[in-house]
């Protein structure tokens, strides 16, 4: 699908609202579970010089609206940023996720040389045109804020990156599956490792990444359900299309066949 202002604007920010408004559901189990009250980490920084996750949540729902509504020439709505709650942050959020989905597609048209005004009224007054404002500035701010209030809670012990990943993929309880990305990357060493601790998976290395080989291992006895792959090794399209003998089109099948995958005879230990 081709990428278009109105659905990098859209889609950029109403997923990353709804992963952020899920992030502070597991705030609130997680300092219900450990028996205090989860208001506290509402005043919670990372720096002593940074907002408090109650602001980063508010800045980041400011941005969320803001980007959509100057790239399709609407007005901004204004918040009172009263929220003193949990609650009160993820309706807010919630607000700005249905205000986001109801802007009109038409009117992102031509929003590439919008003229956008920065901080109009400041010495640091300035404007750009509408893409540079999207990727240059208003994704950024956004994505910075939103990942701060990930950051803040992630410092206080909620979110563990292993065990979201394991259970939104549905990795198995006593799963096997092969590991081919290298161990200093977050995806071996956060996903595949912690990931295969928490699911109680056999968990079986590559010591180097072969198109081939990962393949073969697949067809020699499927012992395994789940390979984990960075997406800068499977994009070997001609290795891997070439190791199936078939056509660079029949790429499309490939990850749906390295679904399953099988234990490396040659590589390293279990993890049980």
């Amino acid at each position: 699908m081709q990428m278009t202002m109105y659905s990098t604007a859209r889609n950029s920010t109403l997923r990353a609202l709804a992963n952020l408004d899920t992030i502070l559901d597991k705030a609130v189990a997680s300092a219900e579970a450990r028996k205090f009250d989860p208001q506290v980490f509402l005043g919670a920084r990372l720096a002593p010089d940074m907002f408090p996750l109650t602001r980063q949540v508010q800045v980041a729902c400011d941005f969320g609206k803001s980007i959509p509504s100057r790239l399709a020439g609407v007005d901004v709505p204004a918040y009172d940023d009263s929220e003193q709650t949990f609650a009160e942050l993820q309706a807010r959020v919630a607000r700005t996720l249905a205000f986001i989905d109801g802007i009109d597609p038409a009117g992102f048209d031509g929003s590439e040389d919008r003229p956008i005004l920065l901080r109009p009224g400041t010495p640091k007054e300035r404007s750009i045109g509408g893409q540079a404002y999207l990727l240059n500035y208003g994704l950024p701010q956004f994505f910075f804020h939103v990942t701060t209030a990930y950051a803040l809670l992630r410092h206080n012990g909620i979110v563990n990156n292993a065990r979201l990943w394991a259970h939104r993929v549905a990795i198995p309880d006593d799963a096997s599956w092969l590991l081919a990305n290298p161990l200093f990357h977050t995806g071996g060493s956060v996903m595949g490792v912690l990931g295969a601790l928490d699911r109680r998976a056999k968990l079986v290395l590559m010591p180097a990444f072969d198109p081939g080989r990962f393949l073969e291992l697949i067809e020699q006895a499927r012992a395994a359900r789940d390979a984990l792959a960075l997406a800068t090794l499977l994009q070997r399209k001609g290795a891997i299309c070439a190791a199936l003998a078939a056509p660079e089109q029949s790429w499309s099948e490939a990850p749906e066949c390295a679904s399953s995958c099988l234990l490396e005879r040659e590589a390293v230990a279990l993890v049980a």
